[in-house]
């Protein structure tokens, strides 16, 4: 498949032509007060279209459940229109740039004149903006008229009346010299109707949302590789992954997003793959986000041991747990003490453990006669058959118990550490026993007991140190699951989740496959930032209809760290290191790890069949590995 877009620097460009019109895509973007999905292409003439579909996550609507967002769709009739001499404008679309921001250049028919609309969320205010600036492109002066619908409409909701606007700034009529240009604002909010009318400076939140963006890309986690498009999948999977955090009545929240999933925390999108993502990067305001899901949790860890719930929603003042036990607590038990480890703060740690503990003796509960930890379903609520023991509940049972006994022993409770460890290896011959065999043909893993289908979360062990049988996974995965540019969710099905593609890809690099599947990943990375949906890691097709969920960014970011770079944590101060680059991607480096209760960069580069390792602290002090293929070893950071 060609790709549609081409790499600039660190944005993506499409230059867009009658010939390959029609266009049509969407990006999801967020800030701490309102995320928004702007549609953007052009018709099969040519003619620019931009529409927009706001929600702002504490503005609740009735019923208060987990869509309540407060929605409003400004349309394609919300447009800024441009006259030359009181004759009406034509916009066609000359190319889109997305930077963190989405940019769409247009020209009129003659050629006179181009617009650029820069679409973008507020950082910190209930607003969506977007710059229109226009520039004479003739050596004649022309008279421009500008025109906008302003409107204000009105909604309700849990807290009143709420407010929607949208209006202009600059001159409605104006004159343009040769060469020059003309800047206009356009503000879509929404507010409480107690509250003063917001009128933002439209360039300076521009300044701010680009700064808040070179922040994310420069500020930690910098990748360098051989391999552009890798590099910058990876900046913008940190951005999506980190500007989805919402100021929320109960602390910052990390939501999905996706034009459903706002307001509200999951065990698994949060938990699971974000969580564990924020103990790397260091962000601030994401780590402050998880210790709101902790707090948020807390309560519902019973001493009666009764499940807690798969999402917390409204704010953080009511829960969803349609689908019973989706193996929850053992989401929980793997990212939270991902997350601790990852932040290498004691006493941080030591005020949560308290959690941790209970999602072990809850785990324990729910081992059944075969040594399996059962659930109601897993992280797919139903979608997909999954018994009444999975395998990827176990296996994040599994890797959540290894990281628990390293928190334990860690924090002076050794007794514990050796409990959570022989609990562990139990699981671990559960699942070799229970779950390995063949399917289809493949010696790797049943789903669960009697599942005659090839899953893509049979690589679920991978991911968490168990390599009996990767090479018949990996094998099984790439014959019956490769699409060519994502693995099916199932074999025989035609729907795929980029959540288990990842978690594949994780598990093969971190196995030691990188030859085999780095291919499938540079592929895969290629049509995510440069195909037909860009450029973002997605949710699924057909549900969701491709949605730019936001911890995908962090399953994104962490099979390059986990995976590629092979870093996992094995204490507050200590990971093991087990590089997955190969011959392939040769040289990889990771610049400002906020990690292990300090900063440090690793470079690593393939020599003479070693693997050469650097480790370099804040302080300029190196540590040098030269690690075999396959082989591993463990690190030590003052």
């Amino acid at each position: 498949m060609k790709d549609k877009w081409i790499i600039d620097g660190r944005e993506i460009v499409l230059d867009v032509s009658k010939a390959n019109c029609p266009q049509d895509d969407n990006i999801e973007m967020s800030g701490r007060k309102m995320s928004a999905v702007v549609y953007y292409g052009a018709d099969e003439n040519g003619v620019l279209n931009i529409s927009r579909l706001a929600f702002f996550p504490t503005l609740r609507t009735i019923p208060n459940d987990t869509y309540a967002s407060l929605r409003h769709e400004f349309g394609r009739e919300a447009k800024i229109s441009f006259l030359i001499s009181g004759q009406p404008v034509t916009e066609y679309a000359v190319r889109f740039r997305i930077s963190g921001v989405l940019t769409a250049v247009s020209r009129d028919a003659e050629g006179r004149i181009e617009i650029e609309h820069t679409v973008f969320p507020s950082v910190d205010k209930y607003v969506l903006c977007e710059s229109v600036t226009v520039k004479n492109l003739t050596d004649q002066s022309l008279d421009i008229s500008a025109v906008f619908p302003d409107e204000v409409s009105h909604s309700r909701g849990t807290k009143g009346v709420y407010v929607l606007e949208q209006a202009m700034t600059g001159k409605k009529e104006t004159v343009i010299a040769p060469g020059c240009s003309e800047n206009y604002g356009l503000i879509f909010s929404a507010r409480i109707l107690s509250e003063e009318r917001v009128n933002p400076d439209v360039l300076a939140e521009l300044r701010a949302r680009r700064s808040y963006i070179s922040d994310i890309f420069d500020g930690s986690l910098v990748l360098k590789t051989d391999d552009p498009a890798i590099d910058l999948e990876f900046a913008f999977s940190k951005l999506r992954v980190t500007e989805s955090v919402f100021d929320t009545a109960r602390g910052p929240m990390h939501s999905p997003g996706g034009q459903r999933y706002y307001g509200a925390i999951w065990a698994n999108d949060e938990a699971e793959y974000a969580a564990p993502y924020f103990g790397f990067s260091g962000d601030p305001y994401g780590c402050r986000a998880i210790k709101t899901l902790m707090d948020l949790y807390r309560p519902f860890m019973h001493p009666q041991l009764y499940r807690i719930p798969s999402s917390i929603i409204s704010e953080g003042y009511d829960i969803w747990e349609a689908a019973g036990d989706e193996g929850d607590a053992s989401m929980y038990l793997y990212g939270i003490s991902r997350f601790l480890l990852g932040r290498g703060d004691r006493v941080e740690a030591g005020r949560y453990f308290d959690t941790i503990d209970w999602c072990v003796r809850y785990i324990k509960s729910r081992i059944c006669e075969n040594g399996t930890v059962t659930s109601d379903s897993d992280e797919m609520e139903g979608r997909i058959a999954s018994g009444n023991t999975n395998l990827l509940t176990n296996s994040l049972s599994y890797g959540g118990l290894v990281c628990a006994s390293y928190l334990a022993r860690d924090l002076g409770y050794p007794d514990k550490a050796s409990e959570y460890s022989k609990t562990a290896e139990g699981l671990r011959k559960a699942i070799e026993r229970v779950f390995g065999g063949q399917v289809e043909g493949y010696d790797t893993y049943m789903y669960f007991p009697g599942c005659d289908h090839v899953r893509a979360y049979s690589s679920s062990p991978l991911t968490v140190g168990i390599f009996d049988r990767a090479e018949g996974t990996a094998k099984a995965l790439i014959e019956k699951l490769w699409t060519g540019n994502e693995f099916l969710s199932s074999s025989g099905s035609p729907i795929f989740w980029d959540r288990s593609t990842l978690y594949s890809f994780r598990g093969f690099f971190a196995a030691g496959l990188g030859e085999k599947c780095f291919p499938l990943f540079k592929r895969y990375t290629e049509n995510r930032l440069l195909g037909g949906r860009v450029p973002y890691p997605i949710e699924a097709w057909p549900e969701g209809d491709m949605s730019h969920l936001s911890a995908e960014g962090g399953l994104y970011a962490r099979t390059v760290i986990e995976g590629i770079l092979g870093i996992t944590p094995a204490g507050f101060r200590r990971f093991i290191l087990k590089p997955g680059i190969s011959s392939q991607l040769c040289r990889a480096s990771l610049s400002g790890i906020n990690a292990f209760g300090t900063c440090f960069d690793i470079t690593e580069e393939l020599r003479d069949g070693l693997c050469k390792a650097t480790i370099t602290d804040r302080n300029g002090k190196s540590q040098v590995f030269d690690i075999p293929t396959g082989g591993s070893v463990e690190v030590f950071l003052c």
